[in-house]
């Protein structure tokens, strides 16, 4: 009787068992806990804060395959506006300590996010009165010999290949439009120009937006 007793007990027991067993599986049954979902879903969840993948045929990584945050984000617009900012003045913007910003710093260094830091000059104050933007008709053939030439000038400030009538678009410094005019006499020998001097600049050279509106 005594053994009779403790079956009946012990399949009363794994009865109420298996019915738990059963509610549970129709309760989770309604989130969609497939095998293996759960993971899937860390893993996409961790893709996204690590890493992300570029765009197809680019070879070039995106900001979140560099390990970049919304802290990292504000660093570098903070940089931009006064490179010379203390360590201690950013990390009160931050909120982190200086070591930590120091580190963070010197890894966008190493991913080539910031690539130099450049001290902005008053060019009319320092003699360079005369700003101009001179397109250049460039013979494709001749660009293996062009770049080296132009990255040799210091007068100009900057050079982009662009499209258009003209190939190429160059920003120049000078003194006087004298030394302007014998700079494009020189640089005609590599095709047709056209010459824009600036008047006045309504917008001067800045950093780009890097913070997103919903982090400020």
């Amino acid at each position: 009787m005594y053994a009779a007793g403790v079956f009946f007990h012990t399949a009363a027991a794994l009865t109420g068992i298996f019915s738990a067993c059963a509610a549970a599986r129709a309760f989770f049954s309604r989130f969609c806990f497939t095998p293996g979902c759960g993971c899937a879903i860390l893993t996409v969840a961790m893709g996204n804060i690590a890493r992300e993948s570029a765009p197809p045929g680019t070879g070039r990584r995106t900001e979140r395959d560099k390990g970049m945050d919304h802290i990292d984000r504000r660093i570098i617009d903070i940089l931009q506006a006064n490179a010379r900012a203390p360590l201690k003045e950013i990390a009160e913007q931050v909120f982190l300590s200086s070591p930590a910003v120091s580190a963070r710093i010197a890894r966008l260094e190493q991913a080539e996010l910031l690539r130099g830091y450049q001290a902005q000059v008053d060019a009319p104050a320092l003699g360079y009165g005369v700003k101009a933007f001179i397109n250049l008709e460039l013979d494709p053939q001749r660009k293996p010999e062009f770049y080296p030439y132009i990255e040799s000038c210091p007068n100009v400030v900057e050079c982009n290949c662009v499209t258009g009538d003209y190939s190429m678009l160059i920003e120049v410094l000078f003194a006087s439009t004298q030394e302007l005019d014998h700079f494009i006499n020189r640089l005609q020998q590599f095709g047709r120009t056209r010459t824009q001097i600036v008047f006045s600049t309504c917008v001067e050279h800045r950093g780009v937006p890097v913070s997103r509106p919903e982090e400020e």
